[in-house]
């Protein structure tokens, strides 16, 4: 096949063929080769036909390999006239393509009805389940089939395209009901809901794949390859159409961009909320819209002025002819805390800014690591306070504009972790952001005081303002107010620690104890942090789905 490209390439140079170009800054193309298949682009014009018809015999005599006419089809735009099409097709003698035909499984050609063209998958799965039934199969060799075969049957179309919500209902409930054995059309009772049985088998599931959230995973991959492999074909044909003077990150999705680009769009808001950028030569990264400092939640756009909106990419806040920062000019631009963050992130010289993905060791985007932290992000406890359930009938949200920070420990003995969490809500009772993770603690009330101390740490980090302070520790909540306690000494030094640590935040509104009954979510949630493997992090986000 490279000699037929090669017959192609020079009759685009030679002007006789011409491919077909995205949009006016992109590179013609005039043929994609797809394993033993060949995608031809070019003008429907009959000289142009004519054209590649001698060069399909040119190639066919010299290799001695004969096109299969009769399995090749043609394609026209909308503007084609059905004269011209008929005439083209009797030149080429091959015959016009279906719009709804399929190559691999997957259509070729996108319409607004999406659930039809996606039925193909639910009766493929279908037709498996229904030659295993009569067969007696255990519920061991049920989960290898569920996981193997049936979980795997959309997952190259998932990886083109975010299926219909309709479609992943569907196959959810086909793999339910041939886990529980009603493969009739008949409802039943199910013992567990599916969405327990999708569970991780650390979160007490059986891992079985959810098509959903799976779905969005393999976008987030597709996303990842279009922000880190530039030079790719695929990349170089849509950066002048959707973010030819931007960044990805920063790219629109207009109304008439296509499905498959708003669909990577979703993928790139999970990449970003991810990813941090590793510094090298600063040339990449731009200070106001990309993330490269860890653990700070708010953006830097934040403090963008007239007077350094200026300075774009981070080489511009180096110091003068050196590869260090610029200290004087960061504690200019940012407040101390956030300054001395930076002034602390390792500069790598000789090697441009590299994208790094923070849920892996390795920095290394994996489907299974976004897959796994949309489980741990879609809490079922968090979603139920979002909702309006209440879950503390005591607790009292703040007053108009004002946050809450409902802070606590769980400790069991200084053998085993600690728990910890941290839950900030609006005036509106909804969760804002979260965290929660385990450490370690020699006596239940060291445990709330380096609670407390983490909160207070979190909050300066974050530049939170206008909050207060709620937990369920008397002892140390009395002592932060100044009343009399009978506080363990080597606890003091750390309350001491986090009255100076709040003092950086702008209008802190003080301390308050409440009851147990008013921090039950702070401390179901810190129970369970006790079996976290690392700390996890929500936040207030733009649904992706």
């Amino acid at each position: 096949m490279e000699i037929f490209s090669r017959l192609l390439i020079k009759g685009e140079e030679e002007a006789s063929i011409h491919g077909v170009k995205i949009t006016p800054k992109n590179c013609p193309i005039s043929h994609l080769f797809i394993a033993d298949n060949c995608l031809l682009f070019i003008r429907a014009d009959l000289k142009e036909c004519h054209n590649i018809r001698k060069l399909i015999e040119t190639f066919s005599t010299a290799s001695g390999q004969m096109i299969n006419f009769e399995k090749s089809g043609f394609f026209f735009s909308k503007k084609v006239q059905p004269k011209h099409q008929r005439m083209i097709c009797k030149i080429l003698k091959i015959k016009k393509i279906d719009p709804k035909d399929t190559y691999l499984g997957t259509p070729l050609f996108i319409s607004r009805a999406k659930i039809q063209l996606f039925d193909s998958i639910v009766e493929k799965m279908e037709q498996k389940i229904q030659r295993w039934i009569g067969k007696t199969l255990s519920q061991a060799s049920k989960m290898v089939l569920n996981k193997a075969t049936l979980a795997s049957v959309a997952s190259y179309q998932m990886s083109c395209f975010i299926l219909p919500k309709v479609t992943t209902k569907k196959i959810a409930s086909l793999q339910r009901d041939f886990w529980w054995g009603k493969e009739s059309k008949y409802k039943g009772y199910y013992p567990i809901s599916y969405s327990c049985l999708c569970k991780p088998r650390s979160k007490g599931g059986l891992g079985f794949r959810n098509a959903q959230k799976f779905n969005l995973a393999m976008k987030a991959k597709l996303a990842w390859r279009l922000l880190t492999e530039p030079f790719m074909l695929w990349v170089s044909q849509l950066k002048p159409r959707y973010f030819r003077k931007t960044s990805a990150f920063k790219a629109k999705i207009p109304t008439t961009s296509s499905w498959i680009w708003k669909c990577i769009s979703k993928g790139i808001i999970l990449i970003e909320q991810n990813s941090i950028w590793e510094i090298g030569d600063g040339y990449s990264t731009n200070i106001w819209d990309h993330k490269c400092i860890p653990d700070l939640e708010e953006h830097l756009r934040n403090y963008k002025t007239n007077t350094n909106s200026h300075l774009t990419l981070v080489k511009d806040i180096f110091a003068l002819f050196t590869m260090k920062w610029n200290y004087n000019l960061l504690t200019e631009m940012f407040p101390v805390n956030i300054a001395n963050k930076i002034n602390k992130i390792r500069i790598i010289r000789g090697k441009p800014d590299t994208l790094t993905w923070l849920l892996t060791k390795t920095g290394k985007f994996t489907v299974k690591s976004i897959y796994l932290e949309f489980w741990y992000k879609d809490h079922p406890l968090l979603n139920q306070v979002n909702n309006g359930k209440s879950l503390t009938p005591n607790w009292k949200p703040p007053s108009k504009s004002q946050l809450k920070l409902n802070i606590d420990a769980a400790w069991i003995s200084a053998n085993l972790p600690a728990g910890l969490s941290l839950i900030l809500r609006s005036d509106a009772g909804t969760i804002e952001q979260c965290r929660a993770g385990a450490f370690t603690a020699s006596t239940p009330e060291e445990a709330e005081a380096l609670g407390l101390l983490e909160g207070a740490k979190w909050a300066a980090e974050n530049g939170l303002t206008n909050f207060s302070i709620e937990g369920d520790c008397k002892n140390l909540f009395d002592y932060l107010n100044g009343i009399e306690s009978s506080l363990e000494w080597q606890n003091i030094s750390v309350l001491d620690q986090v009255i100076h640590t709040l003092k950086s935040c702008n209008n802190f509104l003080g301390f308050y104890f409440v009851p147990r009954s008013a921090n039950n979510v702070a401390d179901i949630m810190a129970k369970e942090a006790r079996s976290f493997s690392s700390t996890c992090n929500w936040r207030k986000e733009a649904s992706v789905y």
